[in-house]
C-alpha cells in the first residue's frame, strides 16, 4: 500500500532511551551550523563500548527504562555519554517514491507504546533524523530480520547530506516537512543502500 506522506507527524511509538556520546562537531566537519552530532545512528556518535554483549535491550536495541539504560552504561563519564530518547516514525519511505504506512512490529518483531512515558517528561525534542533501512527489500516493505530493525546510517550526518538541508545545532531537522524532504530525496538518490524512515531525537535536559 503506498500513500502520501502526513502533512504533520502521525502517532509515533516510543522506542526507548539509551546513553549516547553527545559529541561535539568533529574536526573536519564542514557545517559551521552543526555543534554536535545527536545522530539516530552510531556511526559518529557512538554508544559505550559493549553494550550488545549484556543483551538486556528491548527489540529496538534500546532500553524501555531510564535505570535499565543507566545499567547498560556502567562506569563511564557521564559527562560525554547523554541520555536519549527515540520515537520511530511508522512510515518506510521507498525508492520508487511511496510512503508505506506501517507498524512497528512489521519493522522490529515487537509492538511499542505510542506515548511517551512519564519519565520522558525531563527530555527535550532535538529534532528528526532520517535513517537508512539497510536490509529492506527492494519493494519498500519492511520486515525484521535484524538487531534493532536493521537501520544503518543517518546521512545528514554520516553523508554530510546535512549540507543540503536546513539543520539545527544537533545535524537533525526541527521540522516535520523538512524531514519529509529529506527522506524522499535520500530514499530517491540512496547515499546508503535501502528504504528510508524518521525518528525523534530527544535527549536529557541535564545533559552538558
Amino acid at each position: 500500500m503506498t500513500a502520501p506522506a502526513p502533512s504533520a507527524p502521525p502517532e509515533s511509538a516510543f522506542i526507548g532511551y539509551c546513553r549516547k556520546e553527545f559529541l561535539r562537531r568533529p574536526d573536519g566537519f564542514r557545517d559551521c551550523r552543526v555543534s554536535h552530532i545527536s545522530s539516530f545512528s552510531s556511526c559518529i556518535a557512538q554508544r559505550p563500548g559493549g553494550w550488545v554483549d549484556r543483551w538486556d535491550f528491548n527489540a529496538a536495541s534500546f532500553y524501555d527504562t531510564i535505570e535499565l539504560a543507566d545499567a547498560a552504561f556502567g562506569d563511564l563519564d557521564p559527562r560525554a555519554f547523554a541520555m536519549f530518547a527515540y520515537t520511530f516514525v511508522p512510515i518506510c519511505f521507498n525508492s520508487y517514491g511511496g510512503t508505506v504506512p506501517l507498524e512497528t512490529g512489521a519493522v522490529f518483531g515487537a509492538l511499542f507504546p505510542t506515548a511517551l512515558p512519564l519519565e520522558a517528561a525531563s527530555f527535550r525534542f532535538l529534532g528528526f533524523d532520517v535513517v537508512q533501512g539497510f536490509d529492506d527489500p527492494p519493494h519498500g516493505d519492511a520486515a525484521p530480520r535484524v538487531l534493532g530493525g536493521g537501520f544503518g546510517c543517518s546521512p545528514l550526518s554520516c553523508n554530510t547530506l546535512c549540507l543540503q538541508h536546513p539543520v539545527n545545532e544537533y545535524c537533525l531537522l526541527s521540522e516535520w516537512s523538512d524531514a519529509v524532504h529529506a527522506a524522499r530525496e535520500f530514499a530517491k538518490a540512496q547515499p546508503e543502500p535501502g528504504s528510508y524512515y524518521i525518528f525523534g531525537v530527544f535527549m536529557m535536559d541535564d545533559a552538558t
